[in-house]
Protein backbone atom coordinates (compact mmCIF):
# COMPACT_ATOMS: atom_id res chain seq x y z
CA UNK A 1 0.00 0.00 0.00
CA UNK A 2 1.34 3.41 -0.95
CA UNK A 3 1.97 5.94 1.78
CA UNK A 4 1.30 8.78 -0.62
CA UNK A 5 -1.89 7.96 -2.56
CA UNK A 6 -2.83 10.45 -5.25
CA UNK A 7 -6.28 9.20 -6.21
CA UNK A 8 -8.25 11.24 -3.63
CA UNK A 9 -6.44 14.44 -4.55
CA UNK A 10 -6.99 13.78 -8.25
CA UNK A 11 -10.71 13.15 -7.74
CA UNK A 12 -11.05 16.37 -5.75
CA UNK A 13 -9.22 18.30 -8.48
CA UNK A 14 -11.49 16.85 -11.16
CA UNK A 15 -14.54 17.86 -9.13
CA UNK A 16 -13.31 21.47 -9.08
CA UNK A 17 -12.69 21.37 -12.82
CA UNK A 18 -16.17 19.96 -13.45
CA UNK A 19 -17.68 22.73 -11.35
CA UNK A 20 -15.98 25.45 -13.39
CA UNK A 21 -16.35 23.86 -16.82
CA UNK A 22 -19.69 22.02 -16.62
CA UNK A 23 -21.93 22.74 -13.64
CA UNK A 24 -21.44 26.47 -13.16
CA UNK A 25 -22.24 27.32 -16.81
CA UNK A 26 -25.23 24.95 -16.72
CA UNK A 27 -26.59 26.65 -13.60
CA UNK A 28 -26.11 30.12 -15.07
CA UNK A 29 -27.86 29.11 -18.29
CA UNK A 30 -30.76 27.51 -16.44
CA UNK A 31 -31.23 30.45 -14.08
CA UNK A 32 -31.20 32.92 -16.97
CA UNK A 33 -33.98 30.91 -18.62
CA UNK A 34 -35.94 30.95 -15.37
CA UNK A 35 -35.56 34.73 -15.15
CA UNK A 36 -36.83 35.16 -18.72
CA UNK A 37 -39.78 32.84 -18.10
CA UNK A 38 -40.66 34.67 -14.86
CA UNK A 39 -40.65 38.03 -16.63
CA UNK A 40 -42.91 36.71 -19.38
CA UNK A 41 -45.28 35.20 -16.81
CA UNK A 42 -45.47 38.45 -14.81
CA UNK A 43 -43.87 37.06 -11.65
CA UNK A 44 -44.36 39.33 -8.63
CA UNK A 45 -40.65 40.06 -8.19
CA UNK A 46 -37.64 40.38 -10.45
CA UNK A 47 -35.15 37.51 -10.22
CA UNK A 48 -31.36 37.77 -10.24
CA UNK A 49 -28.34 35.51 -10.63
CA UNK A 50 -25.19 35.93 -8.57
CA UNK A 51 -21.95 34.03 -9.23
CA UNK A 52 -19.25 34.11 -6.53
CA UNK A 53 -16.07 32.60 -7.87
CA UNK A 54 -14.17 32.77 -4.58
CA UNK A 55 -16.92 30.98 -2.65
CA UNK A 56 -17.78 28.69 -5.57
CA UNK A 57 -21.50 29.45 -5.45
CA UNK A 58 -24.23 30.19 -7.98
CA UNK A 59 -27.37 31.79 -6.58
CA UNK A 60 -30.84 32.48 -7.95
CA UNK A 61 -32.74 34.96 -5.81
CA UNK A 62 -35.71 37.35 -5.98
CA UNK A 63 -35.42 40.96 -4.88
CA UNK A 64 -37.16 42.33 -1.82
CA UNK A 65 -40.65 43.77 -2.03
CA UNK A 66 -42.96 45.68 0.34
CA UNK A 67 -45.54 43.81 2.38
CA UNK A 68 -47.27 46.67 4.21
CA UNK A 69 -46.79 49.36 6.81
CA UNK A 70 -44.13 48.54 9.38
CA UNK A 71 -45.21 47.85 12.94
CA UNK A 72 -41.72 48.52 14.29
CA UNK A 73 -41.01 51.88 12.73
CA UNK A 74 -43.87 54.29 12.27
CA UNK A 75 -44.17 55.82 8.82
CA UNK A 76 -42.00 53.20 7.10
CA UNK A 77 -42.85 50.21 4.92
CA UNK A 78 -41.94 46.65 5.83
CA UNK A 79 -40.38 44.40 3.20
CA UNK A 80 -39.69 40.70 2.91
CA UNK A 81 -36.33 39.52 1.64
CA UNK A 82 -33.69 36.82 1.92
CA UNK A 83 -35.18 34.17 -0.39
CA UNK A 84 -32.59 32.31 -2.47
CA UNK A 85 -31.61 29.06 -4.15
CA UNK A 86 -27.89 28.39 -3.70
CA UNK A 87 -25.65 25.78 -5.31
CA UNK A 88 -22.32 25.77 -3.50
CA UNK A 89 -19.23 23.60 -3.78
CA UNK A 90 -17.36 22.72 -0.60
CA UNK A 91 -13.60 22.31 -0.21
CA UNK A 92 -14.12 18.54 -0.40
CA UNK A 93 -15.68 18.86 -3.86
CA UNK A 94 -19.19 18.09 -2.61
CA UNK A 95 -22.03 20.25 -3.91
CA UNK A 96 -24.71 21.45 -1.50
CA UNK A 97 -28.09 22.79 -2.59
CA UNK A 98 -29.57 25.27 -0.11
CA UNK A 99 -33.04 26.83 0.00
CA UNK A 100 -33.51 30.13 1.83
CA UNK A 101 -37.00 31.45 2.66
CA UNK A 102 -38.49 34.91 2.64
CA UNK A 103 -38.44 36.66 6.00
CA UNK A 104 -39.99 39.86 7.29
CA UNK A 105 -41.22 41.33 10.53
CA UNK A 106 -44.59 39.71 9.84
CA UNK A 107 -43.44 36.16 9.12
CA UNK A 108 -40.43 33.95 9.79
CA UNK A 109 -39.92 30.27 9.17
CA UNK A 110 -38.82 27.98 12.03
CA UNK A 111 -35.52 27.33 10.21
CA UNK A 112 -32.98 29.66 8.62
CA UNK A 113 -32.66 27.44 5.56
CA UNK A 114 -33.35 23.97 4.22
CA UNK A 115 -30.48 21.83 2.97
CA UNK A 116 -32.17 20.39 -0.09
CA UNK A 117 -29.48 17.86 -1.03
CA UNK A 118 -25.74 17.31 -0.75
CA UNK A 119 -24.07 15.63 -3.73
CA UNK A 120 -20.71 13.89 -3.87
CA UNK A 121 -19.66 16.00 -6.83
CA UNK A 122 -20.81 18.14 -9.77
CA UNK A 123 -21.38 15.08 -11.97
CA UNK A 124 -24.31 14.08 -9.76
CA UNK A 125 -26.08 17.40 -10.31
CA UNK A 126 -27.97 16.60 -13.50
CA UNK A 127 -30.40 18.83 -15.39
CA UNK A 128 -33.36 17.06 -13.81
CA UNK A 129 -31.86 17.72 -10.36
CA UNK A 130 -31.54 21.43 -11.16
CA UNK A 131 -35.14 21.55 -12.40
CA UNK A 132 -36.42 19.85 -9.24
CA UNK A 133 -34.42 22.20 -7.00
CA UNK A 134 -35.80 25.26 -8.82
CA UNK A 135 -39.36 23.96 -8.45
CA UNK A 136 -38.90 23.38 -4.70
CA UNK A 137 -37.28 26.80 -4.28
CA UNK A 138 -40.34 28.51 -5.73
CA UNK A 139 -42.56 26.39 -3.47
CA UNK A 140 -40.52 27.46 -0.44
CA UNK A 141 -40.73 31.10 -1.46
CA UNK A 142 -44.50 30.89 -1.85
CA UNK A 143 -44.92 29.21 1.53
CA UNK A 144 -42.66 31.71 3.32
CA UNK A 145 -44.14 34.81 1.69
CA UNK A 146 -46.66 36.97 3.53
CA UNK A 147 -48.28 37.73 0.18
CA UNK A 148 -48.84 34.10 -0.79
CA UNK A 149 -48.61 31.27 1.74
CA UNK A 150 -48.51 28.52 -0.87
CA UNK A 151 -50.95 25.79 -1.74
CA UNK A 152 -51.66 22.71 0.35
CA UNK A 153 -49.29 20.71 -1.88
CA UNK A 154 -46.60 23.39 -1.45
CA UNK A 155 -46.85 23.22 2.34
CA UNK A 156 -46.83 19.42 2.35
CA UNK A 157 -43.77 19.30 0.13
CA UNK A 158 -41.87 21.85 2.23
CA UNK A 159 -42.78 19.93 5.38
CA UNK A 160 -41.29 16.81 3.82
CA UNK A 161 -38.11 18.71 2.90
CA UNK A 162 -37.80 19.90 6.49
CA UNK A 163 -38.07 16.35 7.81
CA UNK A 164 -35.58 15.12 5.22
CA UNK A 165 -32.93 17.71 6.12
CA UNK A 166 -30.46 15.99 8.42
CA UNK A 167 -27.89 18.81 8.25
CA UNK A 168 -29.95 21.75 9.57
CA UNK A 169 -27.20 24.25 8.70
CA UNK A 170 -25.12 25.36 5.75
CA UNK A 171 -21.89 24.86 7.71
CA UNK A 172 -22.65 21.21 8.43
CA UNK A 173 -23.77 20.60 4.86
CA UNK A 174 -20.51 22.03 3.53
CA UNK A 175 -18.24 20.06 5.87
CA UNK A 176 -19.96 16.66 6.07
CA UNK A 177 -19.53 14.00 3.43
CA UNK A 178 -22.84 12.35 2.50
CA UNK A 179 -22.92 8.66 3.38
CA UNK A 180 -24.09 6.01 0.93
CA UNK A 181 -27.27 5.40 2.94
CA UNK A 182 -28.01 9.13 3.15
CA UNK A 183 -27.51 9.48 -0.60
CA UNK A 184 -29.86 6.57 -1.31
CA UNK A 185 -32.52 7.82 1.10
CA UNK A 186 -32.19 11.38 -0.19
CA UNK A 187 -32.58 10.24 -3.78
CA UNK A 188 -35.65 8.18 -2.90
CA UNK A 189 -37.31 11.01 -0.98
CA UNK A 190 -36.52 13.46 -3.76
CA UNK A 191 -37.89 11.36 -6.60
CA UNK A 192 -40.56 9.10 -5.07
CA UNK A 193 -43.45 11.40 -6.15
CA UNK A 194 -42.28 11.01 -9.74
CA UNK A 195 -41.92 7.25 -9.33
CA UNK A 196 -45.38 7.05 -7.75
CA UNK A 197 -46.87 8.99 -10.66
CA UNK A 198 -45.19 6.69 -13.19
CA UNK A 199 -46.40 3.60 -11.31
CA UNK A 200 -49.93 4.99 -11.14
CA UNK A 201 -49.87 5.78 -14.87
CA UNK A 202 -48.67 2.26 -15.62
CA UNK A 203 -51.44 0.81 -13.45
CA UNK A 204 -54.05 2.90 -15.24
CA UNK A 205 -52.65 1.78 -18.59
CA UNK A 206 -52.78 -1.87 -17.58
CA UNK A 207 -56.32 -1.59 -16.24
CA UNK A 208 -57.48 0.37 -19.27
CA UNK A 209 -55.82 -2.11 -21.59
CA UNK A 210 -57.51 -4.99 -19.75
CA UNK A 211 -60.87 -3.32 -20.10
CA UNK A 212 -60.25 -2.80 -23.82
CA UNK A 213 -59.32 -6.46 -24.16
CA UNK A 214 -62.41 -7.50 -22.20
CA UNK A 215 -64.62 -5.27 -24.31
CA UNK A 216 -63.15 -6.60 -27.54
CA UNK A 217 -63.41 -10.18 -26.32
CA UNK A 218 -67.00 -9.61 -25.23
CA UNK A 219 -67.87 -8.00 -28.55
CA UNK A 220 -66.28 -10.88 -30.46
CA UNK A 221 -68.06 -13.43 -28.29
CA UNK A 222 -71.34 -11.59 -28.74
CA UNK A 223 -70.93 -11.46 -32.53
CA UNK A 224 -70.07 -15.17 -32.60
CA UNK A 225 -73.12 -16.01 -30.51
CA UNK A 226 -75.31 -13.85 -32.74
CA UNK A 227 -73.96 -15.53 -35.86
CA UNK A 228 -74.58 -18.95 -34.34
CA UNK A 229 -78.14 -18.00 -33.43
CA UNK A 230 -78.77 -16.64 -36.93
CA UNK A 231 -77.38 -19.85 -38.43
CA UNK A 232 -79.60 -21.95 -36.19
CA UNK A 233 -82.63 -19.85 -37.05
CA UNK A 234 -81.89 -20.13 -40.78
CA UNK A 235 -81.48 -23.88 -40.48
CA UNK A 236 -84.76 -24.25 -38.65
CA UNK A 237 -86.54 -22.03 -41.17
CA UNK A 238 -85.19 -24.08 -44.07
CA UNK A 239 -86.33 -27.33 -42.51
CA UNK A 240 -89.78 -25.90 -41.84
CA UNK A 241 -90.07 -24.82 -45.47
CA UNK A 242 -89.08 -28.28 -46.67
CA UNK A 243 -91.66 -29.86 -44.36
CA UNK A 244 -94.37 -27.52 -45.63
CA UNK A 245 -93.49 -28.32 -49.23
CA UNK A 246 -93.63 -32.10 -48.71
CA UNK A 247 -97.49 -32.43 -48.30
CA UNK A 248 -98.14 -30.37 -51.40
CA UNK A 249 -95.86 -32.66 -53.38
CA UNK A 250 -97.73 -35.69 -52.07
CA UNK A 251 -101.08 -34.15 -53.03
CA UNK A 252 -99.82 -33.47 -56.57
CA UNK A 253 -99.01 -37.13 -56.90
Amino acid sequence: MSLFPQRSADVRRYKFINWNVVLKPALQEKFEKVITAAEQAGYLERLYVRVEREHRTVTLFPGQHPVGASLRKQGSTAAEHGAALVFSQAKTGNVAVLLYPYESEFMRQPEKLIVWRVFVGPNDVTQSVIDAAVADAFRYWRVSSVLDGGSRWDRWRIGMLRRRDRYQSAEKAMTTRPSLVARAVGAFLAWWPVAAFVAFSALVTVVTGWHDFSDKFGAAFHSTSTAAKESTTTSKTGRASEAAAAPSTAQDR
